[in-house]
């Protein structure tokens, strides 16, 4: 059955253009460039399931060529076969003429005598018994080079045979090398979907927690809009002003988480973020990006050490501080220091609240 079995993959490559070397080296250089990207892939630790998509070509590749070097053993073993139904006849072919040379000079010494050998060797004048003599030894000769010829073949036969077991035996260790490198991908597979299943599973805990922390933030960013938006005297509100601002940077640097839906490459999921993250210098200065009147002056959680300025029109939040240097119902101007980063991951979240909305500041910051 495998015999049949390799066959049949043989026909198939056939039937697709391809000869044996050329499809082995197809697959030689599709495995080295999916190992390439794999490598890639663990060095940079981004993206764990787009390795285990790699890992999953790198399988299929590996299981193609394990079925073309079976296929190519199904061809040796076929034509070993042949090589050995040759060999036996080939043999047989050969004892049977040497046993036909062994008769015939059998019959030349049997009949000859001293004279006929002298004249043999000699010469003289050619008798009918001399002439036999000459037809039997040119048949002979004739038989010993088909003899000959015979054997050169059958020696030849027995090499390509020897190298076709020689590379039957390299085949086979290919395929169980291969075969361990197909273990070791599905168990680097099945770790990394336990990874990431474990990873998932922690991140829901920190989504859930986060959103918990935005909302939070929401209510008292509502509660606090609500109580600035009052009129003392009768409880109306005022009427809400269009929205013309123009912010400056609470500080200086690189913005490494922008406003909205976000993804994380390494594990592909989103997260939303209602503010950008700027990355600054150690123990940056904090500054208010618009003149107003501080609201928030203190711890929040997920959020550090934190502060709300009402604008008027719109509020702003900055948190991660190191340190506060305002107080509630303070009022400061554009520009003025407000609080510090700390020296370790210098990152200032800032985030812009229009009518209790969330908007990316990017849209204002000049």
């Amino acid at each position: 059955m495998k015999r049949i079995a390799g066959i049949i993959l043989l026909v198939a490559v056939s039937l697709r253009g391809e000869t044996y070397t050329q499809r082995l080296a197809r697959l030689k250089n599709e495995l080295s460039r999916i190992r390439r990207k794999i490598t890639k892939l663990r060095k940079q630790e981004k993206n764990l399931r787009e390795e285990i998509r790699a890992i999953e070509k790198e399988e299929a590749a590996l299981q193609e060529l394990i079925d073309l070097y079976r296929s190519r053993i199904g061809e040796i073993e076929l034509d070993i076969a042949i090589y050995d139904r040759r060999i036996s006849v080939l043999q047989d072919s050969i004892d049977a003429s040497l046993d036909r040379i062994g008769t015939g000079l059998d019959f030349l010494y049997r009949q000859g005598n001293q004279d006929f050998w002298e004249f043999l060797f000699v010469g003289g004048e050619t008798s009918h018994g001399e002439k036999v003599a000459e037809r039997i030894i040119e048949r002979e000769k004739a038989f010993y080079e088909q003899v000959k010829a015979q054997k050169d073949t059958l020696e030849a036969i027995k090499q390509r045979r020897e190298q076709d077991l020689e590379e039957l035996k390299q085949l086979h260790n290919e395929i169980e090398l291969r075969y361990v490198e197909l273990r070791n991908l599905r168990e680097r597979k099945k770790q990394l979907l336990a990874n990431i299943k474990r990873e998932e599973i922690t991140r829901k805990i920190e989504l859930s927690r986060k959103e918990e922390e935005r909302k939070k933030l929401e209510r008292l960013i509502a509660d606090l809009t609500n109580k600035s938006r009052r009129i003392a005297i009768g409880g109306r509100r005022r009427k809400k002003p269009s929205v013309k601002l123009s912010l400056i940077w609470p500080v200086r640097g690189t913005v490494v988480q922008k406003f909205g839906l976000l993804l994380n490459q390494k594990y592909e999921t989103k997260t939303k973020s209602n503010g950008i993250d700027i990355k600054a210098s150690p123990g940056a200065s904090v500054k208010a990006a618009a003149r107003g009147e501080v609201v928030y002056a203190d711890k929040f959680l997920g959020y550090g050490k934190m502060v709300i300025i009402d604008h008027g029109k719109f509020m702003t939040v900055y948190a991660n501080l190191s340190t506060i240097s305002t107080r509630v119902g303070t009022q400061v101007n554009q520009g003025q220091v407000i609080g510090k980063l700390p020296r370790k991951d210098p990152i200032l979240h800032f985030e812009l609240r229009i009518n209790k909305k969330a908007v990316d500041p990017l849209i204002y910051l000049k």
